[in-house]
């Protein structure tokens, strides 16, 4: 039996000033974090058909996520704050959909890492949001912490 997990880059402790790898070690902070970990630990420890795929910062149409909330806020107010000090990778859904379904197509079992190319920090994700919409009545603020 194939299993496909879906983690997150949680599971590291976000000090890199690169991009993580699979082969990186883990060490994740929170308990989002840790519990993804230990489910990709009882994964491994059960089942030697399996695909652990870390994705990173997921958004699109359906479910709560940065684009919804930035574009909701930006209804109510007149500027807004986002940090920059925090970068990732965001991942639209359809992409990781489409690889998901790739993946588990074949035999590649293993660990892999899977967002859209590029990073971006939480300010630079919230002008390009607001750039694609064409929205020029929001004003950012950054808010650095």
């Amino acid at each position: 039996m194939k299993l496909c997990y879906i983690s997150t880059d949680y599971v590291f402790d976000g000090q890199s000033s690169r991009p993580y790898n699979e082969y990186d070690n883990t060490d994740p902070q929170s308990v989002y974090g840790k519990s993804k970990r230990a489910g990709e630990l009882l994964l491994q420890s059960l089942c030697s058909s399996y695909f652990i795929v870390r994705t990173s910062w997921v958004y699109g149409k359906y479910g709560n996520n940065f684009v919804k909330t930035m574009l909701k806020l930006a209804q109510d107010r007149d500027s807004l704050k986002v940090v920059s000090d925090q970068v990732g990778a965001p991942t639209y859904t359809r992409d990781l959909a489409l690889f998901l379904l790739n993946l588990i197509e074949t035999e590649a079992y293993g660990i892999y890492h899977a967002s859209n190319t590029g990073t971006c920090s939480w300010f630079e994700f919230a002008q390009a949001i607001f750039e694609e919409r064409g929205d020029s009545n929001s004003t950012l603020a950054l808010y650095d912490c």
